[in-house]
């Protein structure tokens, strides 16, 4: 997961600026982890790089919790091969 979580929960959009740097970082040096949870607005950007599944639209750390239990289901921002 990418970005800043506030203390009431919430995970902040825009924040930090680097969502490519940290994909391409997540792609070139661990092939085991291929998926990055990010704020909507960084979507696009981390969507660029190749081999990483994006997943966008993470508002609060219960959301990305009920994801990860299986609660509930993130749009997909592709896969780069």
């Amino acid at each position: 997961m990418v970005g800043e979580l506030s203390l009431d929960g919430t995970l902040r959009g825009g924040i930090p600026p680097g969502a490519l740097a940290i994909a391409s970082s997540l792609s070139n040096h661990n092939r085991k982890q291929t998926e990055l949870f990010v704020p909507h607005v960084n979507a696009a950007e981390a969507s660029l790089i190749k081999g990483i599944n994006v997943r966008g639209g993470v508002t609060t750390l219960e959301e990305l919790i009920s994801f990860l239990s299986g609660k509930k289901r993130y749009p997909h921002y592709g896969t780069r091969s």
